[in-house]
């Protein structure tokens, strides 16, 4: 049976162990624990310096990177897509320096921008599965061929998009479509997307 004195017993264990500890920590190996720490810290010290140079590289090669693209692009690109008119479509959370980048270099190789689609977060949240099924059921009258069953609602709503700012016939492109306001203005009540320029004069690529 455990007694008043197993408890003593155990409590001085304790206190020497700290009495020990102590007297070690502040004599014989107080000099090897700080070399220790020391050593530690340092060493801390040093990573933390080699990765800010090893970022500082990176941000500089990225840099030289992207001076070498810009530099070439416009030759690269002169030219190249003279005569056709392009739409340009966003993602969410795409960066206005990055589409305005593309722009630029679509520009520069001749191309004549319609206007810019925004895909909006309604056009992918799961919760808003609804609103897209009414929207392509309103909207599925106008593209043709209608896109098979199989696609799913979402293959079908990205067909309706293609139908509004897309077309194959070149002869077509630029001109105003009714149908193509339509589907743009009800993708547009619904949030799904916004749009900039005059996307509904269809093109006939898209970026």
């Amino acid at each position: 049976m455990i007694d008043f004195r197993y408890h003593l017993v155990s409590l001085v264990s304790v206190f020497m162990a700290l009495a020990i500890g102590v007297v070690l920590g502040a004599g014989p190996l107080k000099e090897s624990i700080g070399d220790t720490l020391s050593n530690q810290v340092d060493g801390l010290v040093r990573d933390k310096t080699a990765l800010q140079q090893a970022v500082a590289n990176r941000d500089q090669q990225i840099g030289n990177r992207d001076t070498f693209i810009t530099s070439l692009s416009g030759p690269l690109v002169a030219g190249q897509l003279g005569g056709r008119s392009v739409v340009l479509v966003t993602l969410p959370g795409t960066a206005k320096d990055d589409a305005d980048a593309v722009t630029k270099v679509l520009r520069a190789g001749g191309a004549e921008l319609t206007g810019q689609v925004a895909l909006q977060d309604r056009w992918f949240d799961p919760a808003q599965k609804e609103l897209r099924q009414q929207v392509v059921a309103s909207q599925l009258q106008y593209v043709d061929p209608e896109p098979p069953a199989s696609a799913g609602s979402d293959g079908q709503l990205a067909a309706v998009l293609a139908r509004a700012v897309l077309t194959g016939d070149i002869a077509k492109a630029g001109e105003p479509d009714a149908q193509a306001e339509t589907i743009l203005g009800a993708l547009t009540a619904g949030d799904l997307v916004s749009v900039q320029g005059k996307p509904q004069q269809r093109a006939t690529a898209a970026v």
